[in-house]
């Protein structure tokens, strides 16, 4: 990215000096100010900011707070803003999308400007089903937070996705499906032109599943109806072992975290956060270095060589040190949005492998909470 113009706004002298040093050394001109009144006069000067890096304390208003200015205004209405502020849910509702929880981490701000960035920077475009499927195209366009659609045309049959906010959010097919039978449809195209108009849209919300969770779902019905058919019974497959149960469920913990923590935090930044976590605890944890973490979307993938018996315990507590230490740093950042406790009830489906394998003991999950859809115990 080419060097830029910021505005850089926070009162405390120190850190303002430590986030200013970070952003020119990422090659970046900056202009910071230690007050509002400062800021909106240098947003208004010669030098206009590509963007503005803006923080604001328990006392700030955001009634009056330059945010408010830089926005209201014609002349600088389109500047990138990045919020600096532990009060996500007030900047949420004053419009402020992109944010950064305390303790500032210069590496985190940075990461995130540069995101944000790229995506004013974007625009629609359009392309070959051939060269992008339509599960990569989904992942790249959809969960940034944008909103728009996109229109494909193909032979046997196109149609629309529409999404907002980081979610898909309905889809039409030329043959008259609608929502989530469509989205499963369209997903397996694997011919043809496609769309992406970024707009705002104005649709029923006539699908609320995760992205993860659609295309996966997508895929096992797109094999299933591939399966050819059988005149006799199929046989029974082996079970799993213990050890490939341990590794399925790492897996399945890791990457139901990080979906349920993409809806706020930007999955780069998430994925980053995870590496380097890993590389922490793999001197205590050497299990950890069999898996990997995808730098754009976060997934988790398992890379490392069949478990024998006795590295199984060792891993269940390896995954479980690295989720405690993620869970921790992200409630230090975002009080309250995310617990180990709430993992254990996205994951519920699963407690008895879990409480086998030893997850259960390794997080302290004893599942004797009552399940209140059906009143039985859990």
């Amino acid at each position: 990215m080419s060097p830029l113009t910021l505005l850089l706004l926070h009162s405390d002298p120190a850190t303002r000096a430590t986030l200013a040093d970070a952003l020119t050394a990422a090659g970046h001109r900056v202009m910071d100010a230690a007050s509002s009144l400062e800021a909106w006069r240098l947003a208004r000067g010669e030098a206009m900011p590509d963007a503005a890096i803006l923080h604001f304390s328990t006392q700030d208003s955001m009634d009056d707070w330059v945010g408010g200015n830089l926005r209201a205004d014609a002349a600088t209405r389109a500047i990138p803003i990045v919020v600096l502020t532990a009060r996500r849910r007030d900047a949420l509702r004053a419009g402020f999308a992109d944010l950064v929880g305390p303790p500032y981490e210069s590496e985190d701000i940075v990461l995130t400007l540069d995101l944000v960035l790229r995506e004013s920077q974007e625009s629609d475009f359009s392309g070959d089903l051939d060269k992008m499927s339509m599960p990569d195209l989904l992942q790249a366009t959809v969960p940034n937070g944008r909103s728009g659609r996109i229109d494909i045309r193909c032979e046997d049959g196109g149609g629309t996705v529409w999404f907002a906010d980081g979610h898909v959010i309905d889809a039409t097919t030329d043959g008259g499906l609608l929502g989530s039978e469509a989205a499963y449809a369209l997903v397996t195209r694997t011919a043809g032109d496609f769309r992406v108009d970024i707009q705002p849209v104005d649709r029923p919300h006539r699908i609320n599943l995760s992205l993860s969770y659609l295309l996966l779902e997508a895929m096992r019905r797109h094999d299933e109806a591939q399966e050819p058919p059988h005149a006799g019974l199929p046989e029974e497959p082996p079970a799993p072992t213990r050890a490939d149960q341990a590794v399925h469920l790492a897996l399945l913990l890791g990457n139901v975290s990080t979906s349920w923590m993409s809806d706020l935090l930007r999955r780069p930044l998430l994925a980053r956060r995870l590496l380097a976590l890993r590389d922490e605890l793999t001197a205590e944890h050497p299990q950890l270095e069999g898996f990997t973490v995808d730098s754009d979307s976060a997934d988790i993938a398992w890379v490392g060589k069949p478990l024998a018996s006795d590295e199984i315990d060792p891993l269940v507590d390896a995954v479980a040190a690295w989720l405690h230490r993620l869970y921790a740093g992200v409630e230090r950042s975002m009080p309250g949005r995310f617990s180990l406790e709430r993992l254990a009830e996205l994951t519920g489906t699963h407690r008895d492998s879990l409480r086998e394998v030893g997850f259960a003991r390794a997080f302290a999950w004893s599942f004797e909470e009552t399940n209140t859809a059906t009143g039985d115990p859990a």
